[in-house]
């Protein structure tokens, strides 16, 4: 598996699980503090995970987007095995 197959693998499971988990939320609900909190981060690093995507896919080829790419296939190279099956 190519490293650009494998993060298309990650990104799609992880669409999914936010597509899975948007369809389960009830609107209007009154959240505590340290639920806003966690939402926040949630919401923050989705917009990381974007970013780096963008950068990486823009600058494919580029020696610093392809070690940056290479460092999360090793940190998440096992989740993305297990999820490409």
């Amino acid at each position: 598996m190519t490293n650009r197959t494998s993060l298309v693998a990650l990104n799609q499971y992880l669409e999914q699980i936010k597509n899975n988990e948007q369809s389960n939320q009830v609107g209007n609900v009154n959240l505590n503090p340290q639920e806003v909190k966690d939402l926040n981060y949630e919401v923050m690093y989705s917009v990381l995970m974007t970013t780096c995507e963008q950068f990486i896919i823009k600058n494919n080829g580029n020696p610093i987007a392809d070690e940056l790419k290479n460092d999360i296939l090793k940190k998440f190279g096992h989740l993305v095995s297990k999820l490409a099956g």
